[in-house]
């Protein structure tokens, strides 16, 4: 096709003519044009986005914005992860949210569980003693009919 009968395709769209408006134009000039020929030439010419089919992505993102960024989520879970992890409280703090979006994020987005740190009561000398007493029969026990004994504490204190 020749570069005037481009030109002057795209001058048609760019006043709104529609593609059977084109094609009769171009019938009475001894031109058959088709659909497709006037699409490419129109992505030809066209710089500006007004002319370009829509794309999928939404405009703009559905729903309710996040209240923590997803560099502050990462951080979040990064400091949940971390084997001596701050309270909740603290990180209610640092990250200026409510409880309930902290405990949200850390359960449903990120399906983690809290655990509470327990808080180890302290003893006093007469119990640390009384325990002494009632576990000494035990220790001389296992010394004389074990020769290794493996314990395991997981639990999380």
């Amino acid at each position: 096709m020749k570069l005037e009968s481009e030109l002057e395709i795209l001058r048609l769209v760019h006043q709104n003519w529609s593609f059977w408006a084109i094609k009769r134009h171009f019938k009475a000039k001894n031109l058959v044009i088709h659909y497709a020929q006037i699409v490419c030439i129109k992505k030809k010419y066209s710089s500006d986005q007004e002319n370009q089919p829509p794309s999928n992505k939404p405009s703009k993102p559905m729903g309710r914005p996040l209240k923590l960024s997803p560099r502050e989520i990462f951080q979040l879970k990064k400091s949940v992860l971390n084997q001596n992890s701050r309270p909740n409280n603290e990180l209610e703090r640092k990250y200026n949210a409510h409880p309930t979006t902290i405990g949200r994020y850390i359960g449903r987005n990120l399906k983690l569980a809290r655990n509470k740190k327990r808080k180890v009561h302290d003893l006093s000398e007469k119990e640390k003693l009384r325990r002494f007493q009632r576990s000494l029969p035990l220790y001389r026990f296992l010394k004389a009919n074990l020769h290794q004994i493996i314990t395991s504490d997981e639990k999380i204190f």
